[in-house]
């Protein structure tokens, strides 16, 4: 019988991850697409500046305590204990919760735009203060809104529908893509700040709708209300979810700032080269995310019911496919300035030295994820959230050093990157070892 339980189990992530690259590949494609049309509409200042703006505007996504994650791994106890009343109270308490720590931030950020000259902020010409200030406040408001609807993600999670959540990004990617040329063909004026209502305003509809339709029918049960909020609840989901807050924080911060960094150091222009390697080498993370996605839960339920071998079998097989996605890094990077090329014509150059060090970025993140999905569904994080910490306070003037102080320039942001996360592999490797062969004293089972 649990020989059986653990086939199915691996059958339903192969499905969902089959199902996953068919739809993640889809949203890869158009976001090369994406990136390809905007760098012909936008000047390369102004699709600079557009990015620094995701990026900050991104940095909201730390403001949630961790609920979305708290809400998963909490969630899936409760379906694997049939508990859906209590699904539906955890589900209502962190829709309503971010929801009003969302409108709380806006209205702070809307009183402050009044006195704060964002467009000397994002270091642009003066010419382009007003419109980067709109695009700013409108990315802003748009980001924080769907934020709250990315909850649903969480859900689909929770119940193991990975392909769900690429299905969902999909659908949005290809009709923000589709608006994107509509709009364009007929408007040439404030094009920055149509293109950031287009690329966030879009995605927030779409999500909206997919809260409203699953909310009514699958998931109907769970569907979020007032009266269904609890504070205690609120608890249970910070207690692991801000475990989640201080990694989510750190990480933002070493990914996020790298876009604002550079922009003061190099101004905003160096900003789309880095940004163009960064987009070419996401597609192993994109591919790497896909495959690991469905484990995360899976890892919980193996966990609970004790089952250690799965996971041990589990991490080994992946741990081969590790290889082969370095393999395939390694190629890339040989032949990357053909892929530029080809790409994106002689717009735009990328310094080989940029390529170089996002593969050794992505050869060690990948890496670490593996035993990080193991840790993070078994919600023991205290080590990891200390490296984290660690890591991100060092990140900002490493990079600053890496990049000016050493003479590596836009490269050197990433090498400090790769420099603060270089150990983490071995960290989590040995906590997993810890975990699976139950060893898990002290701090490596916190």
């Amino acid at each position: 019988m649990l020989t059986q339980i653990r086939d199915k189990r691996d059958r339903r992530h192969l499905f969902h991850i089959a199902g996953s690259f068919f739809f993640r590949g889809g949203s890869v494609l158009i976001s090369f697409l994406s990136v390809r049309y905007a760098v012909g509409i936008l000047l390369p200042q102004e699709y600079g500046v557009w990015l620094t703006i995701y990026s900050v505007a991104s940095w909201i996504f730390l403001l949630d305590g961790g609920l979305g994650n708290g809400l998963k791994n909490k969630l899936t106890q409760v379906i694997i204990e049939n508990n859906y009343s209590k699904g539906k109270k955890l589900v209502s308490t962190a829709y309503i919760s971010i929801g009003l720590l969302m409108a709380a931030i806006l209205l702070l950020v809307i009183i402050s735009s009044l006195w704060i000259e964002y467009g000397s902020f994002f270091n642009v010409e003066l010419s382009m203060y007003k419109d980067t200030a709109l695009c700013f406040l409108i990315v802003l408001v748009c980001v924080a809104v769907k934020f709250i609807f990315d909850l649903i993600n969480s859900v689909f999670l929770a119940f193991q529908k990975a392909a769900l959540v690429h299905l969902v990004n999909f659908l949005s990617s290809l009709l923000t893509y589709l608006c994107l040329v509509l709009f364009f063909s007929f408007f040439e004026d404030y094009k920055l700040v149509l293109f950031g209502l287009i690329m966030t305003g879009i995605p927030l509809l779409f999500y909206l709708i997919t809260n409203v339709y699953f909310f009514s029918t699958s998931y109907k049960q769970l569907k979020p209300s007032f009266k269904s909020f609890e504070k205690k609840y609120l608890s249970d989901l910070l207690s692991l979810g801000v475990k989640f807050f201080i990694i989510q924080f750190s990480v933002l911060i070493i990914f996020s700032s790298d876009n604002f960094i550079i922009t003061q150091l190099f101004g905003a222009e160096a900003v789309t080269s880095y940004n163009i390697s960064y987009k070419l080498y996401s597609v192993f993370t994109v591919i790497w995310t896909i495959i690991l996605t469905p484990y995360w839960t899976a890892f919980t339920e193996a966990y609970h019911k004790q089952e250690f071998d799965w996971i041990i079998k589990t991490v080994k097989r992946l741990e081969k496919a590790w290889l082969v996605l370095v393999l395939g890094v390694i190629i890339v990077t040989l032949i990357c300035n053909y892929i530029y090329l080809l790409w994106l014509g002689e717009k735009v150059k990328v310094d080989y030295k940029i390529s170089i060090s996002m593969a050794l970025f992505i050869i060690i993140t990948t890496l670490t994820n593996i035993y990080v999905y193991v840790i993070n569904g078994v919600g023991k994080i205290k080590l990891q959230l200390i490296t984290s910490a660690i890591i991100g306070l060092s990140n900002i003037p490493l990079s600053i050093f890496f990049a000016k102080n050493l003479g590596l320039g836009v490269s050197g942001v990433m090498y400090a990157t790769c420099f603060c996360i270089g150990v983490t592999p071995i960290v989590n490797y040995i906590q997993y070892k810890k975990i699976v062969t139950k060893k898990d004293i002290g701090i490596w089972g916190k």
